[in-house]
């Protein structure tokens, strides 16, 4: 035999074979199982433990196929959150299933056992995630800074209801998105568009003491009601889109939504595993389910991804389901991608998208992204405090450089924004009908109507009756930027018919354009006011809503004013302005008051009183963002977490420009809203407190704020009467409490209401601690005895006490109330009375 031939025929048959041997491949199939129940894992990890990336997850039901070498020598690990690690060798055959059984960690037994016996693993997860958080979470950080691009876009569906598809404005704006070829949704429906905004800004954070700043470098905005672009610029930037998942609750539209990863999570969501080797931006990670226990909850449903190795999030696809407790918004939507920079995590990507919807479908929908790109973070480079003071200065921030957003959006996947919407927006604002339309919501926002220089109004003050001026016309007006960037002037007269009087009032205000929104201002004005609108009676609307203290104003002035202690006031004032710092406001006053009683009170020798009074007003508000109109007021953004804080000291000088009295009175008022109370709702509460420490008539003290009107006010009492209760000394409160889920749903018959209208709850009370000395009782004695009042005084001992409940949201905008006076209860009338408001809230 020719062994050379041979051996050569037999390594040539060998290498022939070679491929086929390396190729031949067998199907192992298996399932993973609890040993002691026997359950099955879904989601269970099996790899080879020699052969790295060879593997595969289990399934819904534990089971899994692998496809492995034919002979391979290798073993199997098994990996399961909550479970010790199992290794075992390959078998020999794949004719049967292999069931493989691990045994629960003794570590996380104790936890799994006390839970729930069955409990998803994600639950495990969830939880060694939250002791992680405080490493992954950026505000560990001391500061850090970064660049950000954001983009706001909002359109409208031309999909219009019947009741409303043959107006004017939508008639003329749908033939204007034909013309100009807008883009449409899935069902073919023109898109026209509303708003386009993009910002650039640098971001500089510190976290002790917290501070922010914010330098918008670049925008590009145009928008159908946008009148102020530097404004609206400040305001539609990065720093409203970025959420902190870390957090207890996220802030979205003044709403508080439970954080998936918050303290207390466990209780508000369900987890479920779903995956536990997905790739996500580089990263390995768990993906999670989540949805509320209650659907109505301020929550979320959708899926967060968790990095293997620290459980960082990584990921986040978030939205609101359709019985989420919220008002007028449908699909809320927010996409979020996070990246690891220095050990901490910071959102890198932002895609926020939400529907504002009409539930009476009487307006169209509106469609809205908002987007946000962040891009070369710095971390622990804190500047000094002064560094990050917000600066009010004149400043032309310039338009968005076009090749840079085209860089920035591109290197992170997006599109860029078309050019071609701000044309369309233009074109769209020029309609006739657009350009009313948007009059009409000005006036009824602002209450004062634009034409050219100057702003007519407060409409409120056009027209008035009472039972001592009769019927009043008036014409109120202000100048407005057009007029001059620094001063505004303004001025309104009005005529009683009945008292024959002319009313006046007139104001001159100059307002500097630096860093600390320096104001002087002068004034003069005679009118009638009923008693506690007289002086620093009304100094609980000093932090509030300035259209809603123009209404309260307006109400105390109808009807039966004699029954309020009306005086004519002849008032001259003069005051500076400015800030301190960027939370400190400082403002000095000088105010020479002369009153005359319109009701024959003797309050002083020929009826009347004249004081003159050095006022030193002191503001404390922590903002965010202080931002500039472009009529030189000044808008504050963010800060609701903070009270703000007012406090006054005056002084009356006897012998100055005909003032009768020496006295010194100190008094303060403390505000806060919208305060989170363990995601039950939210609160907002007032303090106001004093002390005159001179003998004084009573229009120089205090008298709290009643309400006979059938208006609800969250300032002062809706059981008292306007002029009921005066004090020298005095601390009063006012508190509310907004249910976010409806409390009346555990009652059933409240339960059908409020599916169908919508409702909410709120409680309310308020208190009054209040008291004369004895030298101010015995002057109020004597007044009383010559022509009655119904002046009053309270004492420490006994407060006076009302309490009251409202169900809110009906039709989404109406209230009504239920208000109970529970001490100083007058004979022969009712102690409780029904209130209305119409408040539109989210």
């Amino acid at each position: 035999m020719n062994y050379k031939s041979f051996s050569l025929k037999l390594l040539l048959l060998f290498l022939f074979c070679l491929p086929s041997l390396a190729n031949a491949q067998w199907v192992l199939k298996g399932k993973v199982v609890d040993e002691q129940y026997g359950d099955p894992l879904p989601g269970a990890s099996i790899s080879l433990l020699k052969v790295k990336g060879k593997g595969t997850i289990a399934g819904a039901d534990g089971s899994f196929t692998i496809v492995l070498p034919q002979y391979i020598s290798d073993s199997l690990e098994v990996n399961f959150v909550g479970y010790k690690r199992k290794i075992i060798e390959l078998p020999k055959s794949n004719k049967d299933t292999l069931v493989i059984k691990v045994v629960p960690d003794a570590v996380m037994l104790s936890e799994y056992i006390v839970s729930s016996k069955r409990e998803d693993p994600a639950y495990d997860i969830i939880r060694e995630a939250l002791r992680k958080r405080k490493f992954n979470n950026c505000d560990k950080l001391n500061a850090y800074e970064y660049e950000s691009y954001s983009r706001v876009e909002s359109y409208m569906n031309s999909a219009d209801s019947s009741s409303i598809q043959n107006m004017r404005i939508f008639k003329e704006m749908r033939q204007k998105a034909k013309e100009l070829n807008v883009p449409k949704d899935s069902a073919g429906h023109s898109l026209i568009p509303i708003v386009a905004a993009e910002t650039y800004s640098n971001v500089y954070q510190l976290n002790n003491p917290h501070a922010t700043r914010e330098d918008v470098v670049g925008k590009n905005i145009k928008g159908i009601g946008i009148d102020d672009i530097d404004a609206a610029g400040e305001l539609l930037t990065g720093k409203l889109n970025n959420y902190n998942f870390y957090r207890n609750y996220i802030r979205i539209l003044s709403k508080d939504f439970s954080s998936p990863l918050g303290d207390g999570c466990i209780f508000n969501y369900k987890y479920k595993l779903k995956a536990d080797s997905d790739l996500v931006e580089g990263y390995w990670c768990y993906r999670i389910d989540i949805k509320p226990h209650n659907p109505a909850a301020l929550a979320f449903t959708g899926t967060i991804w968790l990095s293997l190795d620290d459980l960082a999030l990584v990921k986040a696809d978030l939205r609101t389901s359709k019985k989420t407790t919220i008002n007028f918004i449908e699909n809320l939507r927010i996409d979020q991608i996070l990246t690891k920079t220095n050990d901490t995590w910071m959102p890198l990507r932002t895609l926020s998208k939400a529907e504002v919807v009409d539930p009476q479908h009487l307006l169209p929908r509106l469609h809205i992204s908002y987007l946000t790109l962040n891009s070369n973070f710095s971390v622990n480079n804190a500047h000094a405090a002064a560094f990050y003071e917000q600066s009010l200065g004149d400043s032309v921030v310039p338009e968005i450089d076009l090749e840079r957003r085209k860089f920035v959006v591109n290197a992170n996947g997006v599109n860029s924004a078309p050019t071609a919407v701000f044309t369309q927006i233009d074109a769209m604002r020029n309609l006739s009908a657009v350009k009313q339309n948007v009059k009409l919501a000005t006036v009824i926002s602002t209450m004062h109507y634009t034409t050219g220089k100057v702003d007519i109004g407060p409409v409120t003050r056009l027209a008035m009756w009472n039972n001592i001026e009769g019927f009043r016309p008036g014409f109120a007006m202000r100048t407005n930027q057009y007029f001059h960037k620094n001063w505004q002037l303004s001025g309104s007269i009005a005529y009683g018919i009945q008292d024959e009087q002319i009313k006046y009032y007139s104001e001159a205000v100059y307002r500097n354009r630096d860093k600390n929104n320096s104001i002087w201002g002068a004034s003069v004005n005679y009118d009638i006011l009923p008693l506690n609108l007289v002086g620093e009676n009304n100094s609980e609307w000093v932090n509030g809503n300035a259209f809603m203290r123009e209404i309260y104003s307006t109400t105390t002035r109808w009807g039966k004013v004699s029954d309020r202690s009306p005086f004519y006031q002849q008032q001259y004032k003069f005051w500076f302005e400015t800030d301190l710092n960027e939370s400190l406001r400082q403002k000095i006053s000088f105010v020479n008051t002369g009153l005359d009683e319109a009701n024959d009170y003797e309050l002083h020798e020929g009826n009347s009183l004249t004081y003159s009074e050095m006022l030193i007003e002191t503001s404390f508000l922590k903002t965010r963002k202080k931002i500039r109109m472009k009529n030189n007021r000044q808008i504050n953004v963010g800060g609701m977490e903070f009270p703000r804080i007012t406090l006054w000291l005056a002084a009356g000088i006897k012998g100055l420009f005909k003032g009768q009295y020496n006295y010194q009175k100190v008094y303060t008022n403390i505000t806060q809203k919208n305060i989170n109370v363990a995601g039950l709702g939210h609160s907002f509460f007032q303090v106001n407190a004093g002390y005159v420490f001179s003998k004084a008539p009573f229009p120089l003290l205090r008298t709290h704020q009643g309400n006979e009107s059938y208006l609800l006010y969250d300032r002062g009492f809706n059981q008292m009467k306007y002029a009921e209760f005066v004090s020298d000394h005095y601390v009063a409160l006012n508190w509310n409490h907004s249910f976010d889920s409806p409390l009346c749903d555990r009652i059933p018959v409240m339960a059908q209401l409020s599916r169908y209208f919508g409702c909410r709850t709120s409680v309310y009370t308020g208190l009054v601690f209040g008291g004369l000395r004895e030298e101010n009782q015995k002057l109020l004695n004597e007044w009383e005895s010559k022509t009655p009042m119904g002046l009053k005084s309270l004492t420490f001992d006994k407060p006076y006490v009302e309490v009251g409940a409202s169900i809110d949201n009906i039709f989404r905008f109406l209230s009504v109330g239920y208000f109970e006076r529970l001490s100083y209860n007058i004979a022969g009338e009712a102690s409780g009375g029904i209130k209305l408001a119409a408040k539109v809230s989210l």
